[in-house]
């Protein structure tokens, strides 16, 4: 038996490039998963670190469908959308049978790609975020690495950084947000008065002091 479901999305390649770099590199979050909810396409990708959310434009609506790419086939996908226009319109077919499934995609000017889905136990996206955005505003600094900063690089526009959470020491995620995207990254942990320190003797350096005669 097979089954078949199409719609046109547009954004696909910016979503897929904006979560690449949050893939796992290896084990069974090392991929992009892909959630159509019926009136819009989610790209998501996490390492446990930090997580990130794609959003893309999709025309009329549809049931809704998940899909799983692991990572050699979602890099596959980025080289074969990166034939597109950031923003072009790409016509998504799902696919499928009692022995597997598949996204077949066909760009505007009628190139075609076939990507190999799978079913694993991916993390209920939308529980991470909702419990990451229903904590508290944190006035406190957060302690990034900045190995993990420069995946946000992906993201083609100015991001809002919020830091959220509760608890001594302040535990929780700092979020970020653009346009039809939405990240978590998990700060490093800090006991008070061990962070922000340094700041202090900045301070110290910057003021003003008179020249020596």
């Amino acid at each position: 038996m097979t089954d078949s479901n199409s719609t046109v999305v547009t954004g696909l390649r910016q979503a897929v490039t904006r979560a690449l770099p949050h893939m796992e590199e290896s084990g069974f979050l090392g991929g992009l998963f892909l959630d159509f909810d019926g009136t819009a396409l989610y790209v998501v990708a996490t390492d446990r670190y930090t997580m990130a959310v794609g959003r893309a434009t999709v025309s009329g609506t549809g049931d809704p469908w998940t899909a799983f790419i692991e990572r050699p086939e979602a890099c596959e996908l980025e080289r074969f959308l990166d034939r597109t226009g950031y923003y072009s319109s790409v016509t998504l077919g799902w696919r499928w049978t009692e022995e597997a499934t598949g996204l077949r995609l066909t760009t505007e000017h009628r190139e075609e790609a076939v990507v190999d889905c799978t079913d694993p136990l991916f993390p209920d996206w939308r529980k991470v975020a909702r419990e990451a955005l229903d904590q508290p505003e944190v006035a406190a600094p957060a302690l990034l690495s900045p190995a993990l900063v420069r995946r946000w690089g992906a993201v083609d526009e100015p991001v809002s950084f919020r830091f959220r959470g509760s608890g001594i020491p302040v535990r929780g995620s700092v979020i970020v947000t653009a346009p039809g995207f939405l990240g978590l990254h998990k700060p490093m942990t800090y006991e008070p008065g061990s962070a922000g320190t340094e700041l202090a003797d900045w301070h110290e350096a910057i003021t003003d002091r008179p020249k020596e005669a």
